[in-house]
């Protein structure tokens, strides 16, 4: 079903085979030598526990990639600290995000990560790496957003 969404939001996925895509299972299943070789042509994460963002996160920066993530869950601190830029979002994040996050916004806005990121890095990255940031925050937000909203419906978690 990640696939589904990702697809929507015109992000390219392999419709043969979905190799392109990641589970939190899978991730556990493989090496982290393994995923840092096939990190860069991931387009979509799905179902990722804290521990699976945290190689996520690090086989992207193996690969001298700068990561940003938004989080609001407690259990994702430790994601938030070791990114390159950590964003504790909205109203609903908790004390321990927003400690661990390095941008706090109070909004689902996402142009003001933009002009934060702007601000806080702007003679560190190119303006292209800047929005290839927020083309990936908007996805994890996005998803995670429409998993928690159609998690309530379903009983059957197995769907994303």
């Amino acid at each position: 079903m990640a696939h589904s969404i990702a697809r929507k939001f015109g992000i390219l996925v392999n419709p043969e085979n979905y190799s392109n895509c990641l589970t939190g299972a899978d991730i556990g299943a493989i090496s982290g030598k393994y995923l840092k070789s096939v990190i860069g042509s991931v387009t979509v994460f799905a179902r990722t526990a804290p521990k699976n963002k945290i190689a996520i996160i690090q086989a992207f920066q193996s690969n001298s990639s700068i990561v940003a993530i938004t989080e609001d869950d407690v259990n994702d601190a430790l994601a938030l600290k070791i990114t390159d830029i950590g964003i504790s979002m909205g109203k609903s994040r908790s004390d321990v995000s927003q400690d661990a996050a390095d941008i706090i916004l109070v909004n689902y806005e996402f142009v003001t990560i933009l002009h934060a990121v702007k601000e806080d890095i702007k003679n560190s990255l190119e303006l292209d790496d800047i929005y290839e940031l927020i083309v990936i925050t908007l996805l994890v937000f996005w998803i995670d957003e429409f998993r928690k909203h159609y998690h309530n419906q379903k009983q059957d978690d197995d769907w994303i």
